[in-house]
């Protein structure tokens, strides 16, 4: 699956989310990788077990929606 070329706009999609959805005391976001290294690996830590899935899916099916041309602007 190809990545967003721009993480820090995409950042903001999932930060807002996040606060939207879980609260904004609910979750953290770090670094992720090897020390020293630097990329963009996230790491993602919710209080509520059920909302990685909630926050994953959407994503994951939106963006490979997306790279696939395919309209999921949802209902109008």
């Amino acid at each position: 699956m190809p990545q967003p070329k721009d993480l820090g706009s995409r950042l903001d999609q999932m930060t807002a989310w996040l606060d939207a959805n879980c609260g904004a005391d609910a979750w953290a976001i770090t670094p992720s990788g090897i020390r020293g290294v630097v990329n963009d690996a996230l790491a993602i830590y919710f209080l509520d077990a059920t909302m990685p899935t909630a926050f994953v899916v959407p994503l994951v099916c939106d963006t490979e929606a997306r790279d696939r041309g395919w309209d999921v602007s949802g209902p109008q």
